[in-house]
């Protein structure tokens, strides 16, 4: 049996779900591959943060995680009273949504089912060999093979990836014996607060609330972190390091949906892209579990890639602006590694100093400044590519560049007033000038929405910019008319201005 697509996708996870999206919003030929037979509901993902919300939104995606989660306004701290709120955050999410990653997935997938997107489930990946510009994947579904064929092959395919492994691109581990302890539980006398956490000398636990009733329960036990990933969890064995990590209080846990170790793993790919073949999320890094980031990049990932490569498919954009995939998000996700491994390892620190520094660190978290910094690095929205687009000319001129825009207010022709991530559910690149310059523009192109904002003028100090369609401020200006065919091609081709 033959399947012949444009891209095949391994892997119907978060990254390959969004990715298949983003090729489909632009006419791109696209199918799923997953090992799996259904969806998987050990994950360990189970939030969204203010960012990823952004990106979701700007797909018109965001609403149904919202009404499929519960909104938490602040992130525990650690010490059973502190919080990191996220009100001073300038987005229209500011909090911290918890929602299973099964929910997450379900959601994405029913939008790729609606775009036209083939999924192939119980497919497992034996092969790939590479036949006059196609990949040919040999697939094993029950007892057949069957042969699908494209022109890219994106892994999506998770720690283990197949796609990278077959593919022989090298990466970089961190091997840690450790293992943490988590699962869905049921509890009858729950935390007072919506999300609670405590660290002590012996680790850590956190319990997030889920929909449906239960609670996402994670135990950091330091005296159980050397027992092997594989050993069975028993209910008796989480709820002794609930009990003890809490203090005394196991919370009534009393029934659970499932019950899990993982390793804790930290690794990154040395390069996200080999030749026509692509790694995204957990196939090209792999994060501590602290901070929740691993989710998130991984949907960033898809994001940032989507566009460019429908683009370089239809021969819109040269092999550079492709390539720049690696470039932008490796650079990124390094700086997420680092951020979750020294949270991991503040985590289970338990010596004097380190208990010392913990006690110290909260108390500082009283401080308007230093909770409004810490909110913008944890919510990812401080996330740029700020050095990337550092080698432009009038980068030390805006400092926007290279920054995700916000939902700003859009004025339409007749003066109806709507926001800017509306917009941008088209997957285009968005073209906007304040008020009376708009007109100043006497071309046209299919590929970008031509907007007016005297919003860019007050919050940026721009009048014109240029949006790509992953949200990213990526030209400013003072004078419209500069803003000419010649620039937006130089954009997509990244030759210098």
């Amino acid at each position: 049996m033959y399947n012949k697509f444009e891209v095949i996708i391994i892997g119907a996870g978060p990254s390959g779900l969004m990715l298949s999206i983003e090729l489909a919003l632009r006419n791109i030929s696209c199918a799923i591959i997953e090992k799996r037979k259904s969806r998987l509901i050990e994950t360990r993902a189970f939030g969204l943060m203010p960012l990823t919300l952004n990106l979701l939104d700007m797909r018109g995606l965001a609403n149904s995680m919202i009404s499929e989660g519960i909104i938490c306004n602040y992130a525990p701290l650690g010490d059973g009273k502190g919080k990191l709120y996220f009100h001073s955050l300038k987005t229209k999410f500011p909090f911290l949504l918890s929602i299973p990653q099964e929910k997450t997935e379900e959601i994405l997938e029913k939008r790729t089912i609606q775009l036209g997107v083939k999924i192939f489930n119980n497919h497992e990946l034996l092969r790939f060999e590479e036949k006059n510009g196609d990949f040919l994947l040999f697939c094993k579904n029950k007892k057949e093979e069957n042969i699908f064929i494209s022109r890219y092959l994106i892994g999506c395919d998770g720690s283990y990836s197949s796609v990278r492994n077959l593919a022989k691109i090298p990466f970089t581990f961190l091997k840690q014996n450790k293992t943490l302890m988590h699962g869905d539980v049921y509890l009858k006398y729950p935390p007072k607060d919506k999300i609670f956490a405590k660290t002590s000398k012996r680790g850590m636990i956190a319990i997030f609330p889920h929909k449906n009733g239960s609670y996402r329960a994670i135990a950091l036990d330091q005296k159980k972190m050397l027992i092997p990933v594989n050993t069975k969890l028993t209910l008796e064995d989480f709820t002794e390091s609930l009990t003890s990590l809490s203090g005394g209080c196991n919370f009534g846990i009393n029934n659970f949906i499932w019950l899990k170790r993982f390793r804790v793993q930290q690794k990154q790919s040395q390069s996200y892209q080999k030749g026509k073949i692509f790694l995204l999320g957990d196939a090209a890094h792999t994060h501590m579990p602290a901070g929740g980031q691993g989710l998130q990049v991984a949907i960033h990932d898809a994001f940032n890639l989507g566009w460019k490569l429908a683009f370089y498919i239809k021969k819109k954009s040269s092999y550079n602006l492709l390539s720049s995939y690696t470039e932008e998000r490796r650079k990124i996700n390094e700086i997420a590694m680092k951020r979750s491994s020294m949270l991991f390892k503040y985590e289970i620190a338990n010596d004097i100093f380190s208990m010392s520094l913990k006690w110290t660190i909260n108390k500082l978290f009283s401080f308007k400044f230093m909770q409004k910094y810490f909110a913008k690095d944890m919510s990812g929205l401080s996330t740029n590519y700020h050095k990337i687009f550092s080698k432009k000319k009038n980068y030390k001129k805006f400092k926007c560049l290279g920054y995700f825009i916000r939902d700003i207010k859009i004025y339409t022709h007749d003066n109806t007033l709507r926001f800017l991530y509306s917009f941008l559910k088209q997957g285009k690149f968005v073209f906007i000038s304040i008020m009376h310059q708009i007109s100043f523009i006497s071309w046209k192109n299919t590929d970008i929405i031509f907007l007016a904002s005297d919003d860019i003028k007050k919050i940026y100090g721009i009048n014109c910019c240029l949006v790509r369609p992953d949200g990213i401020i990526c030209w400013a200006g003072l004078d419209t008319k500069k803003f000419t065919k010649n620039i937006f091609y130089e954009i997509i081709f990244l030759k210098q201005e």
